[in-house]
Parts: C-alpha cells; structure tokens; sequence
C-alpha cells in the first residue's frame, strides 16, 4: 500500500514543474526551429477561441512522418511521407499553402482521404450526416475597431475526435456557411478554420485564391502546445 505524497513532497514537484516550465520557454524563446519541434506565432483569429492572436503555438514535426517539405531551408529527397502516420480529425495541424510551399497555414482537421464534406446552413456535414454541436458560453473578442464583442460560439464533436469550440460571428448564414459538396481525393486533407466566418479554408479552392484541399506532403506537424494570445 503507497502512501500519499507529503506536503513536502508535493511541494518539491511544484518547484520542478516550475523548472520544467521555464526550461521549455527558454528552449522555445532560443530555440524555436529545431529538428523535431517547432515554435510558430499565430499573427490571426482564424482558429480562435483555440488559438490566440499573437500567441504562440509547439508543432511536433513527426506526428505525421517526415515529407518533403517539413523543414524551411530545405527539400528533402522523399515523396509521401516517412514514416506514414495518418492524420487524425480534429488536429490541429501546420502546413504549407499547396499553391505557394512558402507561406504557412494553421488549420483545423476535419475532412479524411475518400470522405465528402460539405456545409449546409453553417453545419459541418461528413459523408452526408450532420456534425453534433452544442451551444457554448459567448467568447468575447476584440475586432478590428478596438471594441469588444459577444461571439457565439458551439461544441463541434465530429466523430472519432475530441469536441472543440468554434465561433459563428455571422450565425449560420456567413459567407461560407453554404457550400457545395466537396469529396476529398486519396493523399489529401480537408481543413477548416476553427473561427467559421473568418477563416480561408479548403472551402474555397486554390484557384480562388483559397487553401483548397491540402496535400499529406505539404504537412509540417501536428500543434502539441499553445500559449498566450488575446
């Protein structure tokens, strides 16, 4: 039979959490383009309430197998991705524009290889069932004016993920709330923005200007860590 931890033990664990923290915000301040990890800002509200403006995000560069474009200075000489590890719905992923390679997204995983997405009414759709989602307390944000406001905001929970918050600044009759069916081809994601009604996403193609469905290859990691931001 274990005894429980004493006052002086327990106090020993908060200062090594403490420790803990700091070393990981000075290797993330120092070091924030490693091999393995690496550190992002996120300079936009597109995935608020999750993800904060100006804050900060830890992306795990092998939750998805390395591929040719994991790293920023250079190309490796591979195709697919190695190891393949499959991405799940509901991550949080980092990848390159499709139609750039340069500029970095950051996105919501919600649509697999050989499934069909669609909104209808501001309602997520998959393979033709509607999305669960339930109302959550208002997020309060600021906009581009300076003044606060009241954003609805829902419990999306997609099957075989974790539930989410998403914002609904428009309700369900924002610009992208209505889409046509889109079917995701083999080797690729579909992704969207966690705040619906101001986020470029796969709902608008690439020839338009938009993210467009995401190739596996243009993957750069999975978000594993966030912190600060409004």
């Amino acid at each position: 039979m274990s005894a429980a931890p004493g006052r002086r033990d327990r106090g020993l664990m908060f200062v090594a959490g403490l420790i803990g923290i700091a070393l990981f915000a000075l290797a993330a301040r120092y070091f924030p383009n490693g091999p393995v990890l690496r550190v992002f800002s996120t300079p936009s509200t597109s995935m608020a309430p999750n993800l904060g403006l100006g804050g900060y995000i830890l992306v795990d560069r092998l939750a998805y197998g390395l591929g040719p474009r994991t790293y920023d200075l250079f190309s490796l000489p591979i195709t697919g991705r190695w190891p393949e590890r499959l991405a799940r719905r509901g991550d949080i992923a980092v990848f390159r524009l499709p139609r750039g390679q340069t500029t970095v997204f950051v996105k919501r995983i919600v649509g697999l290889p050989g499934e069909r997405v669609q909104m209808i009414a501001g309602r997520l759709h998959i393979n033709g069932a509607i999305v669960p989602r339930e109302a959550a307390p208002k997020t309060r944000m600021k906009g581009l004016d300076g003044k606060t406001t009241e954003v609805l905001t829902y419990r999306e929970s997609p099957p075989g993920a974790e539930p989410y918050l998403i914002l609904e600044r428009d309700g369900d009759t924002g610009f992208l709330d209505d889409t046509r069916p889109f079917d995701v081809p083999a080797g690729h994601l579909f992704v969207l923005g966690d705040n619906r009604d101001n986020s470029t996403d796969s709902r608008v193609p690439a020839d338009q200007a938009g993210v467009g469905f995401v190739p596996m290859e243009m993957l750069i990691g999975r978000v594993i860590a966030r912190w600060g931001g409004e």
